[in-house]
């Protein structure tokens, strides 16, 4: 994105609901940053709510990993960090034969909806204020590098 900004003034934005959603999952969720996860609670929850003929909550599973220094178990945990991408092999042995990581078993469809009209809000909100700000479109600038 910053080739873009960089290049032509514009203005470039990720509405990404792990980072735009924060307050609306922490009003709604119940199992703490460790159910936070792929294919956990929060995740689950929303599909839940969107798309419930995809879910199978018989076949949903805990799986919570142990919790390390300077590794958050959720992107939402304000603590000191690394920032490091774990390989497949290193994600697949920790997602096991299901292949998520968090708490899927605490996930209801009632916390995928309240999530979900937070998350909708939030939205609204971010492009109505991007819609706001002052553009100057510069035309294609060389780059330093």
């Amino acid at each position: 994105m910053s080739p873009i900004v960089n290049r032509t003034g514009a203005y470039v934005a990720m509405l990404d609901p792990f980072f735009i959603g924060v307050s609306a999952w922490r009003s709604v969720q119940t199992g703490g940053s460790e159910a936070v996860g792929h294919g956990g609670e929060m995740e689950t929850s929303h599909i839940l709510y969107l798309f419930p003929e995809l879910v199978q909550m018989s076949g949903a599973v805990r799986n919570v990993a142990k919790k390390r220094r300077f590794h958050p178990l959720s992107v939402y945990d304000l603590e000191d960090r690394i920032m490091s991408v774990p390989s497949a092999a290193a994600y697949n042995a920790a997602s096991g034969d299901s292949g998520m990581t968090g708490d899927a078993l605490i996930a209801t469809k009632e916390k995928g909806e309240a999530f979900h009209k937070q998350l909708m809000d939030n939205i609204v909100e971010a492009i109505t204020e991007i819609k706001a700000k002052e553009v100057k479109l510069t035309g294609p600038v060389p780059l330093p590098y």
